[in-house]
């Protein structure tokens, strides 16, 4: 297991963008993981998901009417 502030890139590619899919490439992961918000990836025990800076920044700016 890495010490704490490693940090490890992992990219998965699927057709689908099942909550299935997630769990089962996060199985016997707990942490954080960067993604895009999509809904039916919350709440998965023991990760904490955060937006991607470019999706948040897309928001800000949709919420802000430009």
């Amino acid at each position: 297991m890495p010490s704490r502030g490693t940090t490890i890139i992992l990219f998965q590619s699927s057709l689908s963008r099942a909550r299935s899919v997630l769990e089962s490439f996060t199985e016997g992961y707990s942490g954080t993981i960067i993604c895009d918000g999509y809904s039916a990836y919350d709440k998965i025990d023991g990760i904490t998901f955060a937006n991607f800076g470019g999706h948040v920044r897309r928001y800000w700016l949709k919420a802000d009417g430009k």
